[in-house]
Parts: C-alpha cells; structure tokens; sequence
C-alpha cells in the first residue's frame, strides 16, 4: 500500500500549547507541524482539547437520531440546492451515503421543530456549541499557516476572524451488501479552505498520498482529522453543483463541450448534475466555491489531498464535516510575500462573491484563471 497510515502526521493542540505565546519558539514549532503536514500530505490527525470525546458522543447520538427518522421525515428538508445545506438522499450514484446540513442557529433552532416537533432536548446546544469550537480550531489552524509561512501580518490585515465563517454537515455511511462496491464516497478534493472532521468508532477515510498510493486514515477516538481544501475542479464543478446552471442550447459547441465534460466525470467517477446540486457524489453545493480564497491566499502552496471512503466491517459509519468558507464580499488576494521566482502570481485580487456570481454564467475549467489570473 506504499507508505504506512501511521505516517499521517498527527498534531496535539493540548491547553499547553493553546496557552502559548505566539512569539515563542514552542508556538512556532507546533505552527512549524502544522505547514508541513498541509504542504507534504494535505492532512492531519489533531487532538484538540476544546473538544472533547464527550461533546463528540453526544454529537454522534444525535447525528444518529437525525438519520434513523422516517425517510418521508427527513425528505422535508430537501432544499433546492445543495449550497442551502438541507438532506442528500442516497441514490444509484452514492447508495451507502446519505447527509444533512443545517447552518446556522437559527436554522439548527428551525430543524429541530421540523423533524422533532415535540422538540429534542440537547440536540441545537450540541450542534451550536461544537460548530463554534470547530470554527475557533479552524481560525486558530490558519493563523498557524499564516504565521508558519511568514504571513502573519496579513492573517490580522484581513480580519480573517469576521471574514470566515463555519458549515456543519452530517454524514451516514452504510454497509454495503454482499458484492456491492464498497466506497461510501467517491474520491474527491474538498472545496474548502479547511475541513475538520469528526467521526464514530468506524474507520473508512483513505487519502491519495503524492506518490499515487491510497492508505488509511486512522483516528484515535476523541481526534479530529483536518483536510487542505482546493480549487481543483472549479472551472466546471461550481457550475454543476450550484443549481443556477443553465446552457444555451442555441449553441452546438456548447453543449457538445458539455457533453464531453460530463463523460469525463461518468468516468471520473463524480457524476454530478445540474439539476440536483451535486447530490450525487454528495458533494454539498457551495463545496465548489470554497478552496478558492486558499488556493490565492496561499499562492498554491498547500497540498490539497484527494480522499474517498471505503467501508468495511459490520458498523455504519457517522462523520461531521466542518466547511469554512469565506464571507461574501470578501477579497482574496496573495500576500506579496508569497510571490517570487518559485511561485510567481497566479492570481490578481478578486472579490470572492463577485467572481462566483460570474463565474456560475461561465462554462470553462479555467473560469478563475479567465476572472483573476494573471
């Protein structure tokens, strides 16, 4: 299998280190692991004290709660698009999988009447309270970044603290039955800036290292794993799976491009569709807008792994994925400090919900490199 899973760097972020000053040598060493683990794999194991095992149980019992309801139940907060979060339903494309995302407190507070209308005691305390420290690990991960790189400047100059903000999505993964295909989820690049994730008792997450080799992620209990985002596939996914994408059939060259396209994805393994946001692959719709602002931020620096799941055993697996994206009318640009011979711009800056508003008319795989590129 090539390397061995073990060699997944895993970072411990204990009280110690969180009380440590930012200008000490112990402070830049942990920031130090934490670049090289984003530049070399793309991802890490990370134990984090400000959540606890217990606060991930109680997550867990209730994401349970969220799935084992009616289908009929949980078909009521089917959204229009994937990018509002709602539920993805399992289909032919993803049949062990199935997720629900609720954004928002008063969105978790609108959830809860809706599928449990008697209520659910804990469930909104827990959904809000572990979205919140999820976002704190994520500003406290790329200021590490930033600083680690030699940016630390402009982490604070952009008010990356008001300018992020965090998505919690639920995820099921069943077992496959006798000589089905045992992926849960089709290899992919998340379209974030980062992605925390939770998970169950159940392993399954595998990454595809530099080298060409899938290995497996093993998380300890209580662990969090944390993926690079990208805009891999932007030029022609954020059309797909954002719902507003429509084609002129006027024009042949058009639609014969995007014939080609979807052959590419039939065999890709993506399999998206206009019409559903994304629902097939279970890639939620604004995943395609996200590792935008990381992929300029950092000038392409960091490694954004591809990953899938693959389920083994006789449990169902539950994870939680958190997305950090950036707010609207924010501007992503390259810190100049980042540009030179080895990595010269790639980017102009760009307001990223001005390039995505124009970018959803526009079918190209090049569509940020036409918008900002330089």
């Amino acid at each position: 299998m090539g390397e061995a899973a073990e060699e997944i760097p895993s970072i411990v972020l204990s009280g110690e280190v969180l009380e440590l000053d930012r200008e000490s040598e112990e402070w830049k060493v942990v920031a130090k692991k934490v670049r090289e683990a984003c530049e070399t794999w793309g991802c890490f194991v990370v134990e984090y004290d400000k959540i606890p095992i217990e606060l991930q149980e109680e997550l867990f019992e209730t994401t349970k709660d969220m799935f084992d309801l009616p289908e009929e139940t949980k078909l009521k907060y089917k959204k229009a698009t994937p990018k509002d979060g709602g539920y993805v339903v399992s289909n032919p494309f993803i049949p062990l999988y199935e997720s629900f995302g609720v954004y928002g407190e008063d969105e978790v507070r609108a959830f809860e009447k809706l599928m449990w209308p008697r209520g659910k005691p804990g469930f909104c305390e827990v959904q809000i309270s572990i979205t919140a420290k999820m976002l704190e690990l994520n500003l406290l991960l790329l200021r590490m970044i930033f600083e680690s790189i030699g940016v630390g400047d402009f982490y604070d100059s952009k008010a990356m603290d008001d300018n992020i903000v965090g998505r919690l999505r639920a995820h099921k993964y069943k077992l496959p039955k006798e000589n089905q295909d045992p992926i849960g989820l089709k290899p992919h690049v998340d379209k974030t800036i980062l992605t925390i994730l939770c998970q169950n008792s159940v392993q399954g997450l595998e990454i595809l290292t530099k080298q060409g080799n899938w290995i497996p992620i093993n998380i300890p209990r209580g662990a969090l794993v944390v993926i690079v985002g990208d805009a891999l596939e932007v030029g022609y996914c954020l059309l797909q799976f954002c719902g507003n994408y429509s084609v002129n059939v006027v024009r042949i060259i058009t639609v014969v491009f995007g014939l080609l396209i979807c052959r590419w994805f039939y065999y890709g393994n993506y399999m998206p569709s206009a019409e559903r946001g994304g629902d097939e692959v279970g890639v939620e719709g604004e995943d395609a807008q996200r590792g935008v602002a990381i992929e300029a931020w950092t000038n392409g620096r960091l490694h954004p792994p591809k990953h899938r799941v693959v389920m083994s055993g006789d449990k169902e697996r539950y994870s939680c994925g958190f997305f950090a994206i950036p707010k609207d009318g924010v501007t992503i640009e390259a810190p100049p400090e980042l540009v030179d011979n080895d990595y010269p711009l790639r980017y102009r800056p760009f307001v990223y919900s001005e390039y995505l508003a124009k970018h959803i008319a526009n079918v190209s795989f090049d569509a940020l490199k036409i918008y900002a590129g330089v």
